[in-house]
Order: C-alpha cells, then sequence, then structure tokens
C-alpha cells in the first residue's frame, strides 16, 4: 500500500508540473455489480440490489501531449435482503440482510484517442475522447443481521448480527469523454468496466455473495482552474 501511495503521488507531481490543464469537478451516475459464483464473468447469480447511484468528485490534468491523469473520490451504498432454505443439521429458512457504505478513490491515466477527422465537424471539434486504465482502492463498512428459524418452528426467529470494515483494490480500463462548453466549462463522462482481483476466481455458495465485476457510467461538469 505505501509502495502504490508513492507511486500515485509520483504521477501527480509528474502530470501537475507539465499541466497544460488542471481541472475539477462532479460526476454522478449507476453502475451495475455482477458476481460469478459459476465462474462466469458480468454475470449474476443471486438475487438483490445490483445498481448503485454513484457519486464522485474529480481533479484532473491534462499534459501538453496526449496524456491525460485523473483522480476521484466517490461514494456509493449497498441494501441487500435475501431468503433461503438451508441444511445447518436440519432445514432453516434463512434471512440475510445486508448494508454497506463504501468510500472509493480512483487513479486514472489516459490517452487521448480523438479521431482527427472529428475536428472538421462544427459540433464534434469539441469533444475529446480518451481511454486508458483505472485503479480503484475501496473502504467498505459492512453491516448484516441473519434471521432464522427451522422451518417446522412456529417459535420466533433467532436473530445476530455483525459489522465490519473491508479494504479491496478493483482495477480495469476506462473510456472518458470531454466536451468543451466554453474556455473554463466542460461536460464530462467517464465509463468504466472494473473488476476485483481478489474476489474474481472465487465460487461462492449460500445466500451471501459479493460482487467482483462491475460496469459503471457517470456524467458531470468540470471547470478549468487554468
Amino acid at each position: 500500500m505505501k509502495k502504490f501511495l508513492l507511486f500515485s503521488i509520483a504521477i501527480a507531481s509528474f502530470a501537475a508540473a507539465d499541466a497544460q490543464q488542471l481541472s475539477g469537478g462532479f460526476r454522478t451516475g449507476v453502475s451495475h455489480w455482477m458476481d460469478q459464483p459459476k465462474g462466469k464473468c458480468f454475470t449474476n447469480s443471486v438475487e438483490g440490489q445490483n445498481l448503485t447511484w454513484d457519486k464522485e468528485v474529480f481533479l484532473r490534468y491534462q499534459t501538453k501531449g496526449k496524456l491525460t491523469f485523473e483522480g476521484s473520490m466517490g461514494h456509493y451504498a449497498f441494501s441487500n435482503i435475501r431468503t433461503d432454505a438451508s441444511n445447518y443439521g436440519g432445514y432453516y429458512d434463512v434471512h440475510l440482510k445486508e448494508r454497506s457504505q463504501n468510500i472509493e478513490w480512483n487513479f486514472t491515466a489516459s490517452y487521448d484517442m480523438t479521431c482527427p477527422q472529428m475536428q472538421s465537424c462544427p459540433l464534434m471539434k469539441h469533444l475529446k475522447s480518451y481511454i486508458g486504465v483505472v485503479v480503484t482502492p475501496t473502504l467498505t463498512h459492512y453491516t448484516s443481521e441473519l434471521r432464522y428459524r427451522e422451518v417446522d418452528d412456529v417459535a420466533a426467529y433467532t436473530s445476530s448480527g455483525s459489522t465490519r470494515n473491508e479494504f479491496s483494490v478493483w482495477t480495469g480500463l476506462s473510456h472518458t469523454l470531454v466536451y468543451e462548453l466554453c474556455s473554463k466549462m466542460y461536460i464530462s463522462s467517464a465509463l468504466r468496466v472494473q473488476l476485483d482481483p481478489n474476489r474474481i476466481f472465487e465460487k461462492h455458495t449460500g445466500i451471501s455473495s459479493y460482487p467482483d465485476s462491475r460496469i459503471g457510467l457517470q456524467v458531470g461538469v468540470g471547470y478549468n482552474f487554468r
């Protein structure tokens, strides 16, 4: 982790020193989250919430060349209720309620892939397209409650709860579009396709499962500081 932070600071320092344009802004959108307990990437097999509302603030460095570096901080939340009949020495009616609050930091390095022919069109000449890689350290606070009883038992449910914090690092590809409205303002969109390398090869069983792949799209506005 220490090496990763030092590497990120070095990239930011280099970008700032060579920056043609420094800007910042806000984006919001949705992500579709998936898990692959049967070994299939980008598929869902567990019922529950698989869409989140994402919010993020970002800083963007545009170098004198075609490279762009961006850092952002975002938030999203999950809330799922799942039901299953499981055999734990007898058949039980099981209800699992899970909640999580997630803070993420996105570090993106992109390259300008704008088609030169677009510049001849009056409407498209202000549009820039960037493709790159993104690394996303994420801090998650989980809260879960498990309620269960024997199917043939009319007694009240037995409940147990727990909380925990977890740190993960997502990796993937990003596609960013920037459309200049004027010299100071622009519209920005960020499309990200990501995996959690620690979970992508796991095969989950039961009613508790965690996402291991993600497709997200956020749209917002940016302001050029210089």
